[in-house]
């Protein structure tokens, strides 16, 4: 081969290359998720003012979303059907959006779900990722955690794994 038809097919092969991994997808990153939110379970001017409902199927909170910081969070209680609830956690760089369920409901005594929130109650969480905003855009993963709630109040832990693209 002359050594132009060799420098020819060796750029070829080095343009053809450099296409290929430009055009290839970014690789998603995995992140630990540790979180603890806490919901007050009572109405204005005791909670968030602009918590919509804080009743039986709309409550709100704050908490830490590790490792991305502070965060507030809505989450509204059978919005996708029975014992299907949408939790959306807002950080400074974006929203997640979790689809949970509980299971292994506790209450000592009888468990009540109409209002008032003050009896104790607990229970198992299991979580999705279904829609992100911003650096959750693209977002997947699951997350399990738990619920335990007393005296007007609600806190709510979570651990797992996200990608992110």
């Amino acid at each position: 081969m002359t050594r132009w038809l060799r420098l020819l097919v060796v750029g070829t092969a080095a343009l053809v290359a450099a296409a290929v991994s430009a055009g290839a997808a970014p690789a998603a990153s995995s992140v630990a998720i540790s979180t603890k939110l806490v919901e007050l379970l009572k109405a204005p001017p005791f909670t968030f003012p602009a918590c919509p409902d804080i009743g039986q199927d709309v409550n709100c909170g704050s908490g830490e979303f590790r490792p991305f910081g502070r965060s507030s969070e809505i989450v509204s209680i059978n919005a996708c059907g029975d014992n299907c609830t949408l939790r959306w956690i807002t950080v400074q760089d974006g929203t997640i959006v979790l689809r949970e369920v509980l299971s292994n409901p506790s209450c000592p005594g009888a468990c009540v779900t109409q209002w008032p929130h003050g009896a104790p109650f607990s229970g198992t969480l299991t979580a999705n990722v279904v829609y992100g905003t911003g650096i959750f855009a693209g977002a997947t993963g699951s997350l399990t955690g738990s619920l335990t709630a007393a005296a007007f109040e609600a806190q709510i832990t979570y651990s797992g794994t996200i990608a992110l693209e």
